[in-house]
């Protein structure tokens, strides 16, 4: 055991006001950099959940203009559009539309506007002008259960109802292919066990189109404020209830030294974050509510 008495001795904690320091004022800097007493206009970017407004995310076979795109959205009546390109696959082209809800908007609102800006979308499509037919990447759910319902290729007898509870299962395997492609560029990606009559139907009343909707979320501004006050909620009962605890199994001097490091974590972590100009939504909480945790772990 020796062999520690050749280890340098380094007093650490003879730099601890220096550590300080240069920690805290990392914090301050990122702060007032940030500027979150501006509200709307500082640089804390919210994302969907807590603002309201819709969130969608797009592919295009192809190549699309951001230029393109943006001066489309603005025609259609979103000129404040949030728009930012993704690398994709080869042969396609992802973006991210967010639209932040309008004062007094409710949900019916939201699916509204949801519908405008896929229609915007719809008619960037090239073969739209020359196929009339509905194009089955961007054709939604409901859409394709009423028509398979009401056209009926498989003849199958009975109401409406029991019609479509036997085409639901049929239709979820499309979506299912849909959704693992992203979009479909070929017939022949469509589910192989699909009965002829409904592939023939399929490649006769629609076209494959240019374009596919991956995600189309929509918020209301009264379901965000929820959210906003719920998250809020979760992060100060998990700060008291590590404070209570530490009380309770350690000392109240260890608790309170306990929680002012906990603060110095998440402050660090919360203002590069900020900084960096990433967005906060739902999952990112869920982020540091887990780093809270570690942190009081490595604290203790």
């Amino acid at each position: 055991m020796r062999i520690f008495d050749k280890i340098p001795h380094i007093d650490f904690m003879k730099y601890k006001g220096l550590a300080l320091a240069i920690s805290w004022g990392i914090i301050l800097l990122c702060i007032l950099a940030a500027q979150p007493w501006k509200g709307s206009e500082s640089r804390v970017k919210l994302g969907m959940q807590f603002t309201g407004g819709i969130d969608m995310q797009v592919r295009f076979r192809g190549t699309m203009p951001q230029d393109r795109l943006r001066s489309a959205l603005a025609k259609g009546g979103f000129p404040d559009a949030a728009l930012v390109k993704f690398e994709s696959q080869p042969g396609f082209q992802d973006y991210s539309i967010k639209v932040k809800a309008r004062k007094g908007q409710d949900a019916k609102d939201a699916a509204l506007q949801a519908n405008q800006i896929l229609d915007v979308l719809k008619r960037l499509d090239p073969e739209a002008s020359q196929d009339p037919r509905p194009a089955l990447n961007s054709e939604s759910v409901g859409a394709l259960a009423d028509v398979w319902v009401k056209t009926n290729p498989l003849g199958i007898q009975g109401d409406p109802e029991t019609i479509r509870s036997a085409y639901e299962p049929l239709l979820g395997k499309v979506m299912d292919t849909r959704g693992r492609l992203g979009l479909l560029t070929d017939w022949n990606q469509l589910p192989q066990d699909l009965p002829p009559q409904l592939r023939q139907h399929i490649q006769s009343a629609y076209r494959l189109g240019h374009f596919a909707v991956l995600k189309n979320e929509s918020f209301s501004p009264s379901i965000s404020g929820e959210w906003t006050r719920k998250t809020l909620l979760a992060v100060a009962w998990a700060m008291g209830a590590i404070l209570v605890y530490m009380m309770f199994r350690f000392t109240a001097s260890y608790a309170v030294a306990g929680i002012i490091a906990l603060i110095h974590d998440i402050l660090m972590a919360l203002g590069i974050f900020t900084l960096f100009g990433f967005e906060y939504s739902v999952p990112v909480v869920a982020s540091f509510l887990i780093l809270i945790g570690y942190s009081m772990s490595d604290t203790i």
